[in-house]
């Protein structure tokens, strides 16, 4: 043996990272980029870390441990640290206003692990049984998945890696594909699709709705680079890449079912592709065999990844479209004032202390977007510049966001609406797609002009124009906002009047960030940028590392024996839930454990549970709608039943646990939670009592019955 074989040389680990570090460098902008987007992302799924708010569920089934999983916990305990402005700063402080995430979506991916067999199409545990593929973020074991990759976590690595996994995804996805698509808006620019990108995903919209919107986005965005691409390919290869990739996004977009965000997407993103063929001319040398054989291989995929998710939610989307809420709603805008719309840049006070007194004014509705659609349009009439950068893709997003505002400060004739598929979408649902137009064309202006010059006297005085108009209608929304909202009452930091120092402030550095993009200070306009938007929703949502197991808990044990006892009497027993609090129903919790819960949330209508406990059908215009559903208890004598509407999309029950109806159901078990859920006059069997927390589980009817 030689002693050269024997020492290897000490040099050579050295050498071969210089050699990574040299193949790295070769790498494209955009490979590295993503690669370390995506790096990152496998980082958090791997350590556990989301930022769900799922800990206020988890008070109920695990009381001591649910606010032990924040991840500066640690940090928080060193300090003694109870203070609400330190668990905010921290980012250690789970978001109430989110309750259809933590309260309902999350805890449905958890009754798909509880449920046996795990993972159903149709949970039986809710209801008679829910479709579960009508939720994108709830992960289902069916082909269909192949188009839901956000509950891909879920399915292959658990419920704590999986809600992490659901988390990130979403941003991540998005600020990729996006990416992409602004890269063929802006040629040979690596800095525009990157901060246009990071814009979008860091702004309050889409991370005070939890990433939600996103994801939707995300697809959106795919489908134009695949439709871009498909015609722009130049052989046979690259044109069935697209195709797949553009039949897949498709089928993607589509099954997101929510159209007040679908509808205004479709529009801005087709204004921007249809801008981009005619700029490029990118038909021209197209073979219109391989367009053809591409188009139909793209729709094919579509089609058949669609195709198969209808065979196996068809009725239940019929219920759905059927439905009074929100299948027969129909819209025609008006239901947004500019105010509001434009009040976004307030965000860092709105998103903490939403002001009171209005549906659309509370943390998540009151979020959106920094807009500088204003700027562009006075910069397009007043500077000359301004005009030169837009291009065919730049007019035409200019010219859809106008009608995208006024769309939400004015009410459509409902035949428009209805011809141009907006009576599906509220005013307020628009911003996601505004905010997107206004990104765009502030991208416009922070293009480099091809030879650039210094600005002459009358553009100068041009310019000055713009800045002083934008500031002038931001003054005014913040100045409408005050008086409308008091958004700074007098015991805010600055705040207080008509014109507080706080929104002067903001009037002011919306001045600067117009001037720095007239002027196309990129990198100045970015850096203050990333800054307003860290501070306005960068800690809204908690960081935290995984949550306590469901299926640890006294209560799942508790719920199962009663569950496993029932079915092995060859019963699937359904449950009323009373009491608790408002959020998550006890219903939705009971679904969680594994019972067959009567209330709770139903994504679709279940006409057929409904009916069995109305007959004549009087109550179906209340039941007939997506709903959250709580029951009240009436007095074991009492023969009614009946259904009450809390809002659109609520209803509650009120009915004896003892009523026939119920009875001739399969009711037979109750889970009550503290005073408030107790029933009354209990001639019943109480087999569980919580020790942690109030909780009670009850046999309605003797055992032999």
């Amino acid at each position: 043996m030689s002693l050269r074989a024997s020492n290897p040389d000490p040099v050579a680990p050295p050498k071969r990272v210089a050699r990574m570090l040299a193949w790295v460098a070769h790498l494209s902008f955009r490979v590295r980029l993503l690669s370390a987007v995506w790096l990152l992302f496998a980082a958090l799924v791997a350590m556990h870390i989301h930022g769900s708010s799922i800990a206020l569920s988890a008070k109920l089934w695990a009381p001591q441990e649910a606010e032990e999983h924040y991840l500066a916990q640690p940090i928080l305990k060193a300090l003694h640290g109870r203070a609400p402005w330190l668990r905010d700063l921290l980012m250690a402080k789970s978001q109430a206003i989110r309750s259809d995430e933590w309260a309902i979506s999350s805890l449905w991916s958890q009754a798909q692990f509880t449920h046996k067999p795990r993972f159903p199409v149709h949970n039986t545990n809710i209801g008679n049984g829910q479709n579960m593929l009508l939720i994108s973020w709830v992960p289902v074991l069916h082909p269909a998945s192949v188009v839901r990759p956000v509950t891909w976590g879920y399915l292959l690595f658990g419920s704590q890696a999986g809600l992490a996994w659901l988390w990130w995804f979403s941003p991540f996805f998005c600020f990729t594909t996006l990416y992409l698509a602004l890269e063929i808006v802006f040629p040979k620019q690596r800095f525009l699709p990157l901060l246009g990108a990071f814009w979008f995903c860091a702004s309050a919209y889409p991370i005070c709705w939890s990433h939600f919107p996103a994801y939707t986005a995300g697809f959106a965005a795919m489908v134009m680079v695949g439709l871009h691409h498909l015609l722009a390919a130049r052989s046979l290869p690259k044109a069935v890449w697209a195709a797949l990739v553009t039949g897949y996004a498709g089928a993607g977009f589509v099954l997101q079912l929510y159209p007040p965000w679908m509808v205004p997407l479709v529009y801005a993103f087709t204004a921007m592709l249809v801008g981009v063929i005619i700029r490029d001319r990118t038909w021209q040398g197209v073979s219109r065999r391989q367009l053809g054989l591409s188009t139909a291989l793209a729709a094919s995929v579509a089609l058949g990844l669609v195709g198969c998710y209808l065979l196996a939610a068809w009725p239940d989307l019929q219920a759905l479209a059927t439905s009074a809420y929100p299948g027969r709603r129909r819209l025609n805008g008006g239901d947004y004032t500019l105010a509001q719309l434009f009040g976004a840049v307030y965000n860092f006070q709105t998103t903490r202390i939403a002001p009171i007194g209005s549906a659309v004014f509370n943390a998540s509705e009151s979020s959106g977007f920094i807009l500088f659609l204003p700027a562009v349009l006075f910069a397009v009439l007043l500077f000359t510049r301004a005009r030169r950068r837009l291009d065919p893709a730049g007019w035409a997003l200019l010219g859809l966001g106008m009608v995208q505002v006024l769309y939400c400060r004015f009410h459509f004739p409902h035949w428009l609406a209805d011809v141009t598929l907006w009576s599906h979408t509220q005013g307020f649902r628009s911003q996601l797609a505004i905010g997107l137009v206004s990104i765009v064309l502030s991208l416009y202006l922070l293009k480099p002009d091809p030879e650039p010059k210094p600005l002459t006297r009358r553009e100068w005085l041009a310019a000055s124009a713009v800045v002083l108009a934008t500031a002038g209608f931001y003054f005014w929304i913040g100045v409408s906002l005050q008086h409308i909202r008091n958004v700074f009452p007098k015991t805010v930091l600055l705040g207080g009047g008509w014109f507080p120092v706080t929104m002067q402030l903001v009037t002011g550095c919306i001045a600067l960030q117009v001037l720095l993009l007239l002027l196309g200070r990129r990198r100045i306009f970015a850096g203050v940028l990333a800054i307003e938007l860290v501070v306005t929703a960068g800690n809204f949502n908690p960081l935290s590392i995984g949550f306590p197991r469901v299926e640890a808990s006294p209560l799942y044990k508790a719920v199962q024996q009663v569950v496993q006892e029932d079915r092995a009497s060859g019963l699937h027993s359904l449950w009323l839930a009373s009491g608790g609090p408002p959020e998550p129903l006890i219903g939705t919790l009971l679904a969680t454990m594994g019972a067959r819960a009567l209330t709770g949330v139903h994504f679709h209508p279940q006409l057929a549970l409904w009916r069995a406990l109305d007959p004549s059908g009087d109550f179906e215009p209340i039941y007939n709608r997506y709903a959250e559903i709580a029951y009240y208890q009436l007095p074991l004598d009492d023969a009614r039943i009946e259904f009450k509407n809390g809002n659109d999309g609520s209803f509650n029950l009120r009915a004896s646990p003892t009523n026939p109806l119920l009875r001739r159901l399969g009711v037979r078990y109750a889970l009550t939670y503290a005073k408030d859920g107790s029933l009354t006059q209990p001639p019943f069997t109480r087999l569980y009592s919580g020790r942690d927390k109030p909780f009670h589980i009850w046999r309605l009817f003797p055992e032999n019955e």
